[in-house]
């Protein structure tokens, strides 16, 4: 009897815990106190009528309507501007950013391909095609392409307008807007 009486307090403890486990656990947890969604409908609505100015203190004022009363939002803006190349070796081309960049390459054949951007090898006797990115410094110069092949290339610009903070519990959301140039929204709402 005695050894009943311990199995069935060890059943009736071990329920309690997985009770407390799944029922009471989940409802403590922290859970968000709203969703970006509101935010991403607004700067679309702002989209589709013309509106949306892209000045990072402006789209502040226009989502803070629909955040939280205790909720503030800070708004970074990050531009790109992109120009395309078509290239047969041997080619040399000026390339002029003055904040971060890119390349991207589409090596669509080569024998011996070699390229370099000011004098410091990219790629070196590439005799295959392919996709490479590489992020040159300093960010202007010469991009030069010997060897043998023919080759896409991207030269991408990035630079960003407005920031956002640093610190724990920031919710951010992400809006592609396209005119003129690529540009990603990024808003981040904090307490």
């Amino acid at each position: 009897m005695k050894g009943f009486i311990h199995t069935l307090e060890a059943v009736i403890a071990s329920t309690l815990i997985l009770t407390m486990i799944l029922v009471v656990l989940p409802q403590t947890s922290q859970q968000p106190d709203f969703e970006m969604t509101g935010v991403v409908e607004k700067l679309e609505t702002l989209q589709e009528r013309g509106r949306l100015d892209l000045k990072p203190q402006k789209i502040e004022k226009d989502v803070e309507e629909v955040l939280p009363a205790n909720f503030n939002a800070s708004v970074s803006i990050i531009h790109m501007n992109s120009s395309y190349y078509e290239l047969d070796s041997p080619d040399q081309i000026h390339l002029d950013s003055s904040d971060n960049s890119d390349i991207q390459i589409w090596i669509k054949n080569a024998e011996n391909l070699n390229l370099s951007f000011n004098g410091q090898k990219i790629l070196e006797n590439i005799s295959r095609t392919g996709y490479y990115s590489k992020n040159p410094e300093p960010t202007h110069g010469w991009l030069n392409l010997t060897g043998n092949g023919e080759v896409s290339l991207s030269f991408n610009r990035y630079w960003t307008e407005g920031s956002i903070p640093s610190r724990e519990n920031v919710y951010t959301v992400n809006f592609p807007y396209f005119e003129n140039s690529s540009r990603e929204i990024r808003v981040a709402s904090y307490r």
